[in-house]
C-alpha cells in the first residue's frame, strides 16, 4: 500500500438496539495493529445502562451482554466515551471496521454528540482517515470473487455476507461472533485474505477511500468538471439479485462536493424516459430512487471503479446488468438534455419536501446532524463551553450547572449530561425534573419492553442459557417472574 498510513484502527460495537440517535453502546474493542496488520495494543471496555433507556431485549439475546453485567463492569457513558475517542485519535491512522460507516461509526458520533466531544474528530486528524471492509467485501464477491469461497444460501438462492460466515466458508479464526473483540480479529483476517487474493483490487479501493482522492479520481483536471463516463458502485439500494452492484453516470455534485448525485443506468432505459415532469412530481409517493437518481456520499468511502470492470470475465452476468440497457441509457441521457436541469429540479424538490416532514422540533440528543449544519461562529462558540465542560468536570463538577449554551437545546442536553453523570449535584427541582423524565420514557417505552421481553421467554422456553439471562435482565429492571 503506498500511502501514508502508519496504523490501522480496527473497531466493533455491540449496543442495546440499532438506532444511534436512541440507542446505547454497551461495549466497544479496538484493535491497533502497524500498516501490515500485526497487533499493537487493543482495548475491551463496557458501558454502564442509563436510568432513562431501555434496552433491546432482542440485542441482549445476540450478544449476551446484560445490563446488570454492563453495569457491574462498564463505565459511566461519558468516561466510556472518552477512553473509545482516545483509543481511535491518532495522526497517520485508519479507523474502519466490518459495516462500521453505516452502523459503528454513527453510533459513536451521537455518543460524541450527547456527551459534548466533536463527532469527528477522532477521523479529522493530521492524516487520518475511516474506511469499512464490508463494502470491499461486497464488491470482491461481485466483480472478482476469484480466491475467496463465498458462502451461499442455496434455500434463499443468495450469497451471505455476514462476517461469521465468511470466516466460516474461509477457515479463518472467528470465536465467538457477538463478542465485539471477536469480530475484531475476524475483520482483521478478512481483510488479509483480500490483500492476499485480491491485490490489485484492494489497493485501488483503499487509495481511493477519502473524498480528495474520489474527486481526484472523478473530476477533470483540465476542466474542473466531472468526467462524463459510466461508473459502477456498490450500494444496497441494487439490491442482493444485482448483488448490490449498479452502474451510474455520475452528474453534479453538492455546494459542499460532499455528495454525488448520479443517474442509474442499470433501470430498463424506458423507466428515465417515464419520468415524471417537476410539476407532476409527487415526493410523497416516489423516492429519487425511483427517478434513477443515486445519491452517493463522498464522506462515507463509497466504492467506485471504472465501467471496464464490469466488461471483464462476463462479470456483468454475474451480477444481472444488461449491458445494452446501460448502453441505451447513456444514448438516452445524451441525446437529451435531461442530466443537470432536471436532476437539480429533483433534489430541490425532494429536499423541500424532506424538510416540511421533519419540521416537529426534536429530541435535543436526536441533534447531531442539525448542530453541523449550524454557522461556523455558533460551532466555535459552543466548543469552548464543551471544552469548559471537561475542564470542570475533571477539577470541580459543580460549576457545570452555571455553563449556559446561547441555544436551550444544548442547555437540555447539558442537564441531561449532569443528571446522568452527577446526579447527587443536581438541585431539589433539578432532581425532580429527571425523575419526571425517567417515568415519562418508562411509560413510553415499558409496555414494548415487556412484550419483547415476554415474546423471546415463550420463544426460548427450551433454551435454559437463554432463559437464564433474560431473567437477569428482568431482574435487573425490578421485573418478578409474575409480570412476564
Amino acid at each position: 500500500m503506498s500511502d501514508p498510513i502508519e496504523t490501522f484502527t480496527f473497531y466493533d460495537l455491540e449496543t442495546f438496539g440499532r438506532d444511534p440517535k436512541q440507542d446505547r453502546i454497551v461495549q466497544f474493542a479496538g484493535v491497533r495493529t502497524d500498516a501490515n496488520l500485526n497487533v499493537i495494543e487493543q482495548l475491551v471496555i463496557y458501558c454502564k445502562p442509563q436510568r432513562d433507556y431501555l434496552p433491546s431485549i432482542e440485542a441482549i439475546t445476540i450478544t449476551g451482554i446484560t445490563p446488570s453485567f454492563a453495569d457491574r463492569n462498564g463505565l459511566s457513558e461519558n468516561a466510556f466515551i472518552e477512553q473509545v475517542l482516545q483509543f481511535l485519535s491518532r495522526t497517520n491512522n485508519c479507523v474502519l471496521g466490518f459495516n462500521s460507516i453505516k452502523f459503528d461509526d454513527e453510533f459513536i458520533r451521537h455518543t460524541a454528540f450527547r456527551n459534548f466531544y466533536p463527532p469527528y474528530a477522532y477521523n479529522s486528524m493530521c492524516g487520518s482517515s475511516r474506511w469499512d471492509i464490508y463494502p470491499l467485501v461486497r464488491l470482491c464477491c461481485a466483480l472478482c470473487p476469484e480466491g475467496i469461497n463465498w458462502p451461499y444460501d442455496e434455500k434463499e438462492g443468495r450469497y451471505v455476507l455476514k462476517l461469521a460466515e465468511l470466516t466460516r466458508a474461509n477457515g479463518l479464526e472467528h470465536a465467538h461472533a457477538h463478542d465485539a473483540l471477536s469480530d475484531v480479529l475476524a475483520t482483521i483476517e478478512v481483510m488479509k485474505l483480500i490483500i492476499s487474493r485480491q491485490p490489485q483490487m484492494f489497493n485501488f479501493i483503499f487509495h481511493h477511500r477519502t473524498k480528495k482522492e474520489i474527486l481526484g479520481y472523478l473530476v477533470d483536471t483540465a476542466t474542473g468538471s466531472l468526467s462524463d463516463r459510466a461508473m459502477v458502485t456498490i450500494d444496497s439500494a441494487f439490491g442482493p439479485e444485482h448483488l448490490f452492484t449498479g452502474v451510474v453516470m455520475p452528474v453534479l455534485l453538492d455546494e459542499n462536493r460532499s455528495s454525488l448525485y448520479c443517474w442509474n443506468l442499470s433501470q430498463p432505459a424506458s423507466d428515465l424516459k417515464d419520468n415524471p415532469t417537476l410539476d407532476e412530481l409527487d415526493c410523497s409517493a416516489v423516492a429519487m430512487s425511483d427517478l434513477g437518481i443515486i445519491k452517493i456520499k463522498l464522506g462515507a468511502c463509497p466504492i467506485l471503479v471504472p465501467y471496464t470492470t464490469l466488461k471483464k470475465n462476463n462479470r456483468h452476468e454475474r451480477v444481472g446488468i444488461d449491458m445494452q440497457t446501460v448502453a441505451d441509457n447513456i444514448e438516452y441521457l445524451r441525446s437529451v438534455d435531461l442530466n443537470k436541469q432536471y436532476m437539480v429540479g429533483c433534489i430541490d424538490k425532494f429536499a423541500r419536501h424532506y424538510e416540511s416532514q421533519n419540521s416537529k422540533k426534536a429530541d435535543p440528543e436526536f441533534g447531531l446532524y442539525g448542530y453541523l449544519s449550524k454557522s461556523q461562529e455558533t460551532r466555535r462558540a459552543d466548543q469552548q463551553l464543551m471544552n469548559e465542560i471537561h475542564r470542570a468536570e475533571k477539577t470541580n463538577p459543580e460549576i457545570l450547572k452555571d455553563i449556559r449554551f446561547s441555544e436551550s437545546d444544548m442547555n437540555e442536553l447539558l442537564f441531561r449530561y449532569r443528571a446522568r453523570n452527577y446526579e447527587n449535584q443536581l438541585s431539589r427541582d433539578e432532581r425532580a425534573i429527571w425523575n419526571q423524565r425517567i417515568s415519562d420514557y418508562s411509560r413510553e417505552h415499558s409496555s414494548d419492553f415487556m412484550t419483547e421481553l415476554n415474546d423471546l421467554c415463550i420463544q426460548n422456553e427450551k433454551n435454559p442459557q437463554m432463559l437464564e439471562l433474560l431473567k437477569e435482565t428482568a431482574m435487573y429492571y425490578g421485573i418478578t417472574g409474575n409480570e412476564y
